[in-house]
């Protein structure tokens, strides 16, 4: 008969409840309450082009929860430097995707085959790179749709109230006799047909 030796319990996590936890930090450690030097902490790195997900990672920063209630409680006027933050950081991504395509510096790397010496072309790098352009220009129409935006629209409202409706309707009659169309009589509701 084998015995078999107990393994050493490993030690186990405190409960989230019984977590020392100081005022005003969130469980990871992170600031939650808006103080102006964190606000602007957030605000340079979102203006450098760095995500906000990767900002509240880091040691002392808020979580993005905490970020994101800031701009709808509009703490300080937190909200429209939040959003000028992001359209530069978006604009510095716009021109990195320039400098990803100009940039060729890992794109060829040396064989290590002793028999067949020389260099091969890193398809692993260029793939790299051109996932990073695509991402970045799928992403830029959206946030940034008046730069970026495939769709030109042209909205046009003209508001003409010097002239009188009896000026107007002459004036409609007018161009349909330019146009060669059937001048509409004073009475002739102008609008689409009804089907009957």
């Amino acid at each position: 008969m084998t015995s078999k030796t107990p393994t050493p319990a490993k030690p186990k996590k405190p409960r989230a409840s019984t977590r020392k936890k100081t005022v005003g930090t969130s469980v990871n450690g992170g600031q939650t309450r808006y103080t102006p030097q964190v606000a602007r902490a957030v605000l340079l790195q979102l203006s450098m082009g760095r995500s906000l997900s990767s900002i509240c990672k880091q040691d002392g920063m808020p979580g993005t929860v905490a970020v994101h209630s800031w701009v709808v409680d509009d703490k300080d006027g937190f909200a429209d430097r939040y959003k000028d933050a992001r359209r530069v950081g978006y604009l510095l991504k716009a021109d990195e995707v320039m400098d990803i395509g100009d940039d060729g510096s890992n794109d060829w790397m040396e064989r290590t085959n002793p028999d067949n010496p020389g260099w091969q072309i890193n398809g692993e790098a260029i793939a790299r790179s051109r996932l990073r352009c695509d991402n970045i220009k799928w992403m830029l129409p959206k946030v940034l749709p008046d730069e970026f935006g495939d769709k030109t629209s042209i909205d046009l409202t003209i508001k003409d109230e010097s002239r009188t409706d009896d000026e107007l309707v002459i004036e409609l009659m007018k161009l349909r006799a330019v146009t060669g169309s059937a001048a509409p009589s004073r009475r002739t509701k102008v609008g689409p047909k009804r089907l009957n």
